[in-house]
């Protein structure tokens, strides 16, 4: 009993340490951009040779939104676009888990133009205002909905136990996320910023032709670093499968709603002379 007492408070202990270890790295960088403090902190992550990634000079990049649902492999595209661009991805919300997983962009802010796009979850007019293009990364969402369960449940590496896909929480979860995954679709799509779209389930056939779009889109040339993607596609935190329960978790009632957001959806995307959402 002691001995796990021990633990417990040696655990603990780590784990405030680690939280105050990354403010004061977000600290320490927000506010001075030399490069001689950002290169220390980024050398760790750096790699060798022609796959090194790195930052952009400040105010280098056009800002540019990395944007989706959760659990619509937005992680898993930037690894990619890190490995296709050499330049780190941004965050519009830090995150400290990505942070210590390797993702060193999460310290520098996404407005100073140093990294090649930023993730985003937002979907409100004024934050995508902010941007000047954007990639928007579209799921199907039934998939998205369960891969987004399965990350709040499990996290990043784990995977949710059935009891996750049932009962009231789960009802709630479908119920306001089929409504975020729709606004977020659409306006974006409505948007008049610079947008290209890419599809989840593209990627999984075909990363690299996927890529080459969003790297074209990014004024970066994919051909010099194309070795350095296929040498690593999946990444730490692309989970396939995550989806895949084996059994549909959406009641009847579910499915007319989320049918109904796609359809509409569906008719934006068309309007742009796009293919519909991927929903087999």
């Amino acid at each position: 009993m002691i001995f796990r007492k021990f633990l417990r408070t040696i655990h603990y202990k780590a784990v405030f340490a680690g939280g105050l270890l990354f403010i004061l790295i977000l600290l320490l960088v927000r506010t001075d951009d030399s490069s001689s403090s950002r290169s220390l902190l980024a050398a760790p992550f750096l790699g060798d040779g022609k796959c090194a990634v790195r930052f952009a000079g400040l105010h280098e990049r056009a800002l540019v939104a990395l944007t989706s649902f959760p659990g619509s492999g937005n992680v898993w595209v930037r690894h990619l676009i890190e490995k296709a661009s050499g330049i780190y991805t941004g965050n519009c919300r830090p995150d400290k888990e990505l942070f210590q997983e390797g993702f060193v962009g999460e310290i520098e802010h996404w407005r100073k133009g140093k990294t090649i796009c930023a993730k985003t979850h937002g979907y409100e007019d004024g934050h995508i205002a902010e941007f000047m293009g954007a990639i928007l990364l579209v799921r199907n969402p039934y998939k998205a909905l369960i891969a987004e369960r399965s990350r709040k449940h499990a996290g990043l590496h784990s995977y949710p136990a059935q009891e996750s896909f049932s009962g009231p929480e789960w009802e709630k979860h479908v119920a306001w996320n089929a409504i975020y995954w729709e606004r977020i679709m659409s306006n974006w799509l409505q948007s008049s910023i610079p947008l290209v779209v890419i599809y989840y389930e593209d990627i999984r056939q075909d990363p690299v032709v996927e890529l080459e779009k969003m790297t074209d889109f990014l004024n970066v040339t994919l051909s010099d670093r194309v070795d350095c993607v296929k040498k690593d596609l999946e990444g730490r935190f692309h989970r396939p499968g995550d989806e895949d329960l084996g059994y549909d978790p959406f009641t009847p009632e579910m499915h007319a709603d989320i049918d109904q957001r796609i359809g509409r959806v569906n008719a934006i995307l068309q309007s742009r002379g796009l293919k519909p959402v991927y929903t087999a």
